[in-house]
């Protein structure tokens, strides 16, 4: 009985090399959210804006009724030599005018208000047409505090908010919180894109 050849062993080319195997890759879904499990804003969480922006829009109000009498007095007798009851009429139509935008305004004044949460920033403002705008950290690429002269008499700031897909100015804010409110900001964007470039990492 003739002997049986033993098996030649596989050339280093002919060697298969076997790749470890690659985890499981988690499978996308997209359940649908019930509208009672819709996250809300909470009205009465919202924080109200400095008192002095509301006395801030009645000095500006008051401002250009005294402007706007004035020159309905000056154009109505000096120039088109209107009788003095038209003149008095023109004056009271401003005033009224006047009176009722300051009442609108500090309406409006106590309307707005911002609030914090751990991933996004809102404000909120309007009386007719009421708005809240909501910016997440995640995408916030600048923060700006404005001091305009008028604001700065009043002790107040502007904190204005930059991202890619627009921005969000919060008013009525005072010097310190507007302060306080762009560092939590600028520290929550930073440390929300460092988390980013971990998970990705």
């Amino acid at each position: 009985m003739a002997p049986q050849a033993l098996p030649t062993p596989p050339s280093p080319s002919e060697a298969m090399t076997v790749a470890p195997a690659s985890p499981p890759t988690a499978a996308f879904t997209n359940q649908r959210v019930a509208p009672d499990q819709l996250p809300r804003l909470d009205p009465g969480s919202f924080e109200p804006v400095a008192p002095a922006f509301a006395r801030m829009r009645l000095f500006m109000v008051g401002l250009s009724s005294v402007v706007g009498t004035v020159l309905v007095g000056v154009v109505g007798l000096a120039v088109l030599d209107l009788a003095l009851p038209v003149v008095i009429t023109a004056v009271a139509a401003v005033l009224a005018a006047c009176l009722a935008i300051a009442l609108f305004q500090r309406a409006e004044a106590r309307r707005m208000g911002y609030q914090v949460r751990s991933h996004d920033f809102s404000f909120r403002r309007g009386v007719v047409w009421r708005r809240v705008d909501t910016m997440p950290f995640a995408r916030v690429q600048h923060a700006v505090i404005r001091r305009g002269p008028v604001e700065r008499f009043f002790g107040l700031a502007t904190l204005h908010l930059r991202s890619a897909g627009g921005s969000l100015l919060v008013t009525g804010l005072d010097t310190d919180r507007s302060d306080r409110l762009k560092t939590l900001v600028v520290e929550r964007a930073g440390a929300l894109a460092d988390e980013e470039l971990m998970e990705q990492g």
